[in-house]
C-alpha cells in the first residue's frame, strides 16, 4: 500500500503542473483552500478508481495523468473553438458526443485510421497489465472504488461540515464564470463547486408572465398563426464579408419587420439550448444562475413560464418541429414541460431531402406549411432548423469546398425558408406573426476563431405590424418578450 501512496503523492504533484497549461492558466499556490480541496479530492477519487480497477500501481498513474492531460486537452480546444473551458453541464452531453459526433466536430472517433492509431495503445496497456504484478487487496481495491467515493459524495451533506463547505463555494463562486473560474480555481475547482453551486440553486422568472388573451372561440380566418423559426448558425454575413452572398428575402423582410438586428445570444458556436430557452422563456441567461451552462438539464422539473405554455393555457394550439431526434438536449422531456402539446421531429422526415448530412430547409418548410393547412385554431409553431449546422468541410455540398461557399449556400437556403414561411402566411388570410433568428454564429476558422462577431440576426413581422426603420440590438430573452407583446396585439 506504500507504493500506491507514493504512486498518489506523485500523481498529485505532476497534476498539478499538468493544470499550469490550462486556458486560462489557473494560479499557481495561490488560489482558495476550497479549491485546493477540489483538486485533491478530484486527483484522490482519479486515481483510486483507476488503482481499483487495475490494482497495479505505475499503470494506474500512468492512466491517471494521461487523464488528466486529455482533461486539460479537451478544455483548451473547447475554449479555443468556442471561448469557454469545460463546464460541469458538458459531461452529461457525453452520450450525445458519442451519438452524434459530427454534431461536435469529433468524426476523428469514426475514422479506420484513428483506431489504427489506438489499437496498438490498447495492447501496450494490456501488455503492462499482465506485466505489472498487482499490489492492492481485493478488500482494498473495493473500498477504493466504492468507500471512497461515497465519503466524498457525502461531505457537502454532513452537519457541520456541508454547511461550511456550501458558504466557501457560494462565496468564490458566486455565479457561473466558466473562464473566470477556471483562471482562478483551476479546472477541478470550477468544475466541483460549479456543480455544488447548481443543485443549491433554482432559477426564477425575470418578471411575473402576463397571461395571453383566450382565443378558443377563434377559429378559421380569424384564428392567429405565430411561426418562430430557430435557424441553425444564422448569421448575415453581409456585416462580415464584401463577398457574402445576397438574401434577399431577408432584405425585403427587415425592410418590413416591427424588430430586427443583431442578435446578443448566450454562447458562439454551440448550446443552441441557452439561445432557444432563453427566447421561450423570456428570461435572460444571467438570471437562470447555474442553471445557465445548461438550461436543460432540469428545465422538465422546473420550467419558467415559457410562452408555448401560456398560449395552450389561452386555447392555442402549440407545435414544435425539428428535423432531428427527439431526445437531443432532452427536448422530448424539456418541450412538453415548457408547453409544446405536439411534437414532431426526425423520424416524420424519413425521406425527404437532405442537404449535406441534415434535414434541408427546403424540406422543413415544405412540413411547416403543410401543417399549417390542416391548423384551424390558433397556433404557435416553434421550429429549429439543421440544414446549416456545422462543420462546413470540402464535400459537404456538390463543386463547393470552401467552408465561407458551403455555409453562405445554406444561408441562402435560409433565406429562402424565411420568403416561403412568409408567402404561405400572407395567403392563408389569417392574422399572423413570424419571429425568425440565428441560435449563434457559426464557428468559421478562415473568418474568425470562431467569428468576429459573437451575435446572430433576428427579425419579427407580422400581419399589421408598422415597420420600425433601423436595425436594434437586443438579446435572445428581449426577443421572447418582443414576440409576446405582438401575439397580444394579434389575439
Amino acid at each position: 500500500m506504500l507504493e500506491a501512496i507514493l504512486g498518489w503523492a506523485i500523481f498529485l504533484a505532476l497534476a498539478a503542473v499538468i493544470e499550469r497549461q490550462l486556458e486560462p492558466q489557473p494560479p499557481g499556490l495561490r488560489r482558495p483552500a476550497i479549491a485546493w480541496a477540489t483538486f485533491f479530492l478530484a486527483g484522490t477519487l482519479w486515481y483510486a478508481l483507476l488503482l481499483a480497477l487495475t490494482g497495479r500501481v505505475l499503470l494506474s498513474l500512468v492512466l491517471a495523468l494521461a487523464g488528466a492531460t486529455a482533461l486539460c486537452s479537451v478544455s483548451n480546444a473547447k475554449y479555443r473553438l468556442l471561448r469557454e473551458p469545460l463546464v460541469f453541464a458538458d459531461f452529461a452531453l457525453l452520450p450525445q458526443v458519442f451519438r452524434h459526433p459530427r454534431l461536435y466536430y469529433v468524426e476523428l472517433f469514426q475514422q479506420v485510421r484513428t483506431w489504427l492509431f489506438i489499437a496498438p495503445v490498447l495492447g501496450l496497456l494490456a501488455f503492462w497489465f499482465w506485466f505489472e504484478p498487482s499490489s492492492i487487496t481485493l478488500g482494498q481495491r473495493l473500498f477504493l472504488a466504492l468507500g471512497l467515493p461515497l465519503i466524498a459524495l457525502a461531505l457537502p451533506f454532513l452537519p457541520g461540515l456541508g454547511p461550511l463547505v456550501r458558504q466557501a463555494a457560494a462565496r468564490v463562486l458566486p455565479a457561473p464564470d466558466p473562464a473566470g473560474s477556471v483562471g482562478r480555481l483551476g479546472i477541478s475547482g470550477s468544475i466541483l463547486l460549479s456543480y455544488l453551486r447548481w443543485m443549491d440553486t433554482h432559477p426564477l422568472p425575470a418578471e411575473p408572465p402576463l397571461p395571453m388573451p383566450n382565443v378558443r372561440r377563434r377559429e378559421g380566418d380569424a384564428a392567429p398563426l405565430v411561426i418562430a423559426v430557430q435557424s441553425e448558425s444564422f448569421l448575415d454575413l453581409r456585416r462580415l464579408r464584401n463577398d457574402a452572398p445576397e438574401l434577399p428575402n431577408l432584405a425585403a423582410a427587415q425592410a418590413r419587420a416591427v424588430a430586427w438586428g443583431p442578435l446578443q445570444v448566450p454562447a458562439i458556436g454551440a448550446y443552441t439550448m441557452r439561445t432557444e430557452y432563453a427566447f421561450l422563456t423570456a428570461t435572460p441567461n444571467d438570471q437562470l444562475g447555474f442553471d445557465a451552462l445548461n438550461p436543460y438539464l432540469r428545465a422538465d422539473a422546473h420550467p419558467l413560464p415559457a410562452l408555448p405554455a401560456l398560449l395552450s393555457e389561452a386555447g392555442w394550439e402549440t407545435l414544435f418541429v425539428h428535423p432531428h431526434v427527439a431526445d437531443f438536449f432532452r427536448r422530448d422531456r424539456v418541450m412538453p414541460a415548457l408547453g409544446f402539446k405536439r411534437m414532431i421531429t426526425e423520424e416524420a422526415f424519413n425521406g425527404v431531402e437532405r442537404l449535406g448530412p441534415y434535414v434541408s430547409d427546403a424540406a422543413l418548410t415544405s412540413a411547416i406549411l403543410e401543417e399549417l393547412t390542416q391548423i384551424r385554431r390558433a397556433c404557435f409553431l416553434f421550429t429549429v432548423t439543421m440544414e446549416n449546422h456545422g462543420p462546413w468541410r470540402a464535400g459537404r455540398l456538390p463543386g463547393l469546398t470552401q467552408e465561407t461557399e458551403i455555409y453562405g449556400k445554406h444561408l441562402v437556403h435560409a433565406d429562402a425558408m424565411l420568403g416561403r414561411l412568409l408567402t404561405g402566411l400572407e395567403d392563408s388570410g389569417r392574422p399572423w406573426a413570424l419571429c425568425f433568428f440565428g441560435d449563434h454564429p457559426p464557428i468559421l476558422r478562415s473568418i474568425g476563431n470562431p467569428a468576429p462577431d459573437d451575435r446572430s440576426d433576428y427579425l419579427i413581422v407580422t400581419s399589421s405590424g408598422t415597420p420600425s426603420g433601423a436595425a436594434e440590438q437586443i438579446d435572445a430573452a428581449e426577443l421572447g418578450r418582443r414576440l409576446r407583446q405582438e401575439v397580444r396585439r394579434l389575439s
